[in-house]
């Protein structure tokens, strides 16, 4: 059942007389469970809908509408629970989290609609048959697949979960079914590396329908204490990936097999060329990030003035301080009167093995800053805090940090490669 909670004005589902409070129950005989079963009754062009009205009168609507259009009702964010993880991964990033953080960071879920609404990777382990079948009648497509391993005895290993023995049969079966399929390996030194890579290459491309595999290093924490003893990747085995990833990354002409930018500043490699990324599939999973930031960079800075005024400084993980030095060199070199240096924080908080910027927190933030003696404004990414919010990892808000630093901090958008020029020109870097 699902709730209604507003009606769009002017739509299909105003003119039916529909209202808040009312809930949908079935579509075409069919049992509205989540969004998931609307959102593939929706696109159907006939339909007989059972609703309760919010007067508790159960009717049935019958109607006809252009097959794709919307109804034009909305339902209630808490309509779609997460489904949880039963794994128990060696390398959960959960599982690494230090203590009082905010509560729904230790929620580990596994929930395949997540995967096709928000681009989560799934591992299919927590997925009954029922459930399976269930996501093979709806087609959802694309679907984001943790494989991490061929072998079965390894993924076992990875995943503490007999469940995933299911695995290729499953990305088998969602292929032959027509739904696309984005895979990733999480690649642990000595355990998937190696020839295990090659081997779940080799079978990865086999199947028709998936369209891209990420290969990306194991992301440990300092706070590992308890856990199972697991080894990081090194400069060698980066390499190495980088290497069987060259070999057997095109499929009929099409660039099939990426390695995440981490994995090659790992293995001091060149990052390749944006061409290399096609249409940035992988891009939330850390693949392509520097070159779209770079080719985003040199457009925006092509058009941006030749003077300007102020005193800048980029706050970022160590991981992109390279890609920012490179930048502000460049704006340095553009914009005469204007001095924009970088600021590379050590992740304090998770241990120094973590190097994204997307896991500074506000206080790693805070006493980067307050130790840098400096006038200068300082810029930080957007990328750190809650999407929508002004709110950082560790529950530190925007407002919080300045307060604390006692500093003039602006916040640069930095899904894009033009956010950190317009943010300084924004802030009235900005003369003549």
């Amino acid at each position: 059942m699902l709730k209604v909670t507003a009606v769009d004005i002017g739509s299909i589902a105003e003119e039916l007389g529909f209202e808040a409070g009312d809930a949908i129950l079935k579509i075409n005989g069919e049992e509205m469970n989540d969004l998931m079963d609307f959102a593939y009754a929706e696109g159907q062009d006939l339909l007989d809908i059972t609703v309760l009205t919010k007067d508790g009168e159960e009717i049935v609507v019958e109607m006809a509408k252009d097959e794709g259009d919307s109804l034009g009702l909305t339902f209630g964010e808490n309509q779609l629970e997460p489904m949880l993880c039963k794994n128990n991964c060696s390398f959960c990033f959960v599982a690494q989290l230090p203590k009082g953080m905010r509560q729904s960071l230790y929620i580990k879920d596994d929930d395949w609609r997540l995967s096709c609404i928000c681009g989560n990777y799934v591992t299919l382990t927590n997925v009954s048959d029922c459930e399976f079948e269930r996501i093979l009648r709806l087609g959802v497509s694309p679907l984001y697949v943790s494989v991490h391993a061929y072998t079965a005895e390894v993924r076992r290993k990875i995943l503490k979960n007999p469940m995933t023995d299911k695995l290729f049969d499953r990305l088998q079966r969602l292929s032959d079914r027509g739904i696309r399929l984005h895979t990733q390996i999480v690649m642990v030194g000595g355990l998937n590396d190696g020839e295990e890579l090659r081997l779940t290459l080799t079978k990865l491309r086999e199947i028709e329908g998936v369209e891209s595999v990420a290969v990306v290093p194991v992301g440990m924490t300092a706070h590992r204490d308890g856990l199972e003893q697991i080894s990081p990747v090194s400069r060698e085995s980066a390499a190495q990936a980088i290497d069987i990833a060259a070999s057997m990354g095109m499929r009929n002409g099409q660039q099939l097999v990426y390695c995440s930018d981490e994995m090659y500043l790992r293995a001091g490699r060149d990052i390749p060329p944006y061409e290399f990324y096609g249409n940035l599939c992988q891009i939330e999973n850390g693949v392509g990030m520097i070159a779209s930031f770079n080719h985003e960079f040199d457009e925006a800075l092509s058009s941006a003035p030749e003077y300007g005024s102020g005193h800048y400084k980029v706050v970022t993980g160590v991981s992109a301080c390279e890609t920012l030095e490179r930048a502000c060199r460049a704006i340095n070199a553009r914009m005469q009167g204007i001095a924009v240096e970088v600021l590379c924080v050590e992740n304090d908080f998770f241990g120094h093995s973590i190097t994204v910027t997307g896991l500074i927190t506000g206080r790693d933030m805070a006493r980067a800053i307050s130790q840098d003696n400096s006038c200068a404004t300082y810029v930080i990414p957007s990328v750190t805090m809650r999407e929508g919010e002004e709110t950082f990892l560790d529950d530190m808000t925007l407002l919080e940090l300045k307060e604390n630093t006692r500093k003039n901090i602006i916040v640069a958008d930095s899904t894009r490669g033009g956010g950190l020029i317009e943010a300084i020109l924004a802030s009235g870097g900005q003369n003549g």
